[in-house]
């Protein structure tokens, strides 16, 4: 899946797809039931996310998650009180230890991470998440590195075009995320702008090994029109 938004040119304020992001992994890691009675519609699972520019907010997905929950509980007519409350932050504080959070700061470093995630993930001494599937790997703002791979030693040679690093770039990036994706049997989801505000096609990857299905989802911050005058 891809998350595609106009370039931040396009608008001061962010399209929405962290926003979306949160709650894609508030219902990844909660449980299926809050109580018998209280279905949360969870998948119990973990959650492996690179972050790049330290955007993501682990107390705001807290937060998502709490507010999740608070909608959940009213639903069915319980009140919240302070026992039920207690219990909710509990659940929260349980839940997020199964999100995987890796801030690479290179291009090298992020391919070399998805490269030893699987030695990661298998050992139960770093994490507890051992009995839970991958419910997703997220890459987001993975457009971050275009300038550094643009950028690279080898873009100094003649016969090596621009074209051809994000290419090569690109290549490796989805040959180990493809093969994360096999090994763990989890989603693979990637945020980024688009080249253009027209065009919603990100630069990284640029293209998918033959026979992939891929969504890419185009998302925008749509203008509201202010009332005109005499008019409330």
């Amino acid at each position: 899946l891809e998350l595609v938004s106009p370039p931040p040119t396009h608008h001061p304020s962010g399209a929405g797809k962290t926003s979306l992001l949160y709650l894609t992994i508030a219902y990844a890691i909660l449980p299926a039931n809050f109580a018998p009675s209280i279905v949360l519609e969870g998948q119990d699972a973990a959650v492996v996310l690179f972050d790049p520019l330290s955007h993501f907010s682990v107390a705001r997905l807290a937060e998502v998650m709490l507010n999740l929950l608070i909608s959940k509980i009213q639903g069915t007519g319980r009140d919240l009180d302070e026992a039920t409350k207690a219990t909710m932050r509990s659940l929260v504080r349980r839940s997020l230890l199964h999100v995987h959070i890796f801030r690479p700061q290179s291009w090298g470093s992020l391919i070399s991470a998805l490269r030893s995630l699987p030695d990661y993930l298998f050992d139960q001494t770093r994490h507890k998440s051992m009995h839970r599937r991958i419910h997703s790997i997220i890459l987001e703002d993975i457009d971050a590195f275009t300038w550094s791979i643009r950028s690279s030693p080898s873009s100094s040679l003649a016969s090596t075009t621009t074209s051809n690093l994000l290419s090569v770039a690109s290549n490796n990036l989805t040959t180990q995320l493809t093969k994360l994706s096999t090994l763990f049997s989890c989603a693979k989801i990637l945020t980024s702008h688009s080249m253009s505000p027209s065009a919603f096609r990100p630069v990284l990857p640029t293209s998918w090994p033959q026979g992939s299905a891929v969504t890419r989802l185009a998302i925008r911050r749509v203008e509201v029109l202010k009332f005109a005058p005499a008019i409330s």
